[in-house]
């Protein structure tokens, strides 16, 4: 069976991945997309994305543009802050 989706990113392109280090969201780094994965299970779809490293991320902590992952850590420091 064959499924078609649309991803949030594509293979080839360079993205922004936020991490939390010590209580902190920052952006760990900037990489390329070097594989997309999908899960299926009990009708739930993951994505999945891999990178060059072996490294695998979910779509939730990549961005397209540092603006983007910026305003997210914020938004996510602001929510451990505020608990």
């Amino acid at each position: 069976m064959k499924i078609n989706m649309e991803t949030k990113f594509n293979i080839g392109q360079e993205v922004y991945i936020i991490h939390n280090s010590r209580q902190k969201w920052k952006i760990m780094r900037r990489a390329v997309i070097d594989d997309v994965r999908t899960l299926s299970i009990n009708d739930v779809c993951i994505i999945r994305y891999g990178f060059k490293n072996g490294a695998i991320y979910s779509e939730n902590i990549l961005f397209a543009t540092q603006e983007e992952a910026e305003a997210r850590c914020r938004e996510l420091n602001r929510e451990v802050t505020n608990g």
